[in-house]
């Protein structure tokens, strides 16, 4: 659900090996601020569990990390670069559809996959929208 009253979590989540996978179990709290203060308004417990299998074709997403590893490597950068010249970054968040950056980011990088963008201007446009969309200073 998209605008929700919450707007932070309280959580912890673990990662456990299991003999024939893993487990991920969560315990969240969603808080948000009544009357001036924080209140919790729902708590998950949530336990997915996740069996190994080799029963899949591994070479689409060989395939798409080799057109996008370069495209990839650059926004990782973008955003070590973001992070540290304002000691962290806020991100602008939109109702019904999260946080402004992550859909221009993987657009770019399907559009790599596709041969429809080269790398160099999808870098460029990658750099644009993390250094916009924080309110931060990386450069080209």
């Amino acid at each position: 659900m998209r605008g929700p009253r919450y707007d932070r979590y309280l959580a912890i989540n673990r990662h456990s090996p299991s003999p024939g996978g893993w487990i991920h179990w969560q315990d969240n709290i969603k808080q948000g601020v009544v009357d001036g203060e924080i209140e919790p308004f729902v708590q998950e417990i949530v336990l997915n569990t996740y069996s190994r299998t080799t029963d899949f074709d591994p070479t689409p997403a060989e395939a798409y990390w080799a057109d996008t590893r370069d495209y990839w490597a650059a926004v990782r950068e973008a955003w070590d670069e973001a992070i540290a010249a304002d000691n962290g970054v806020t991100l602008t968040e939109e109702p019904n559809m999260g946080n402004t950056i992550s859909a221009t980011l993987y657009g770019l990088a399907e559009e790599i996959h596709a041969g429809d963008r080269d790398t160099a201007s999808a870098i460029a446009e990658a750099r644009e929208a993390i250094r916009t969309g924080t309110g931060g200073t990386t450069s080209d």
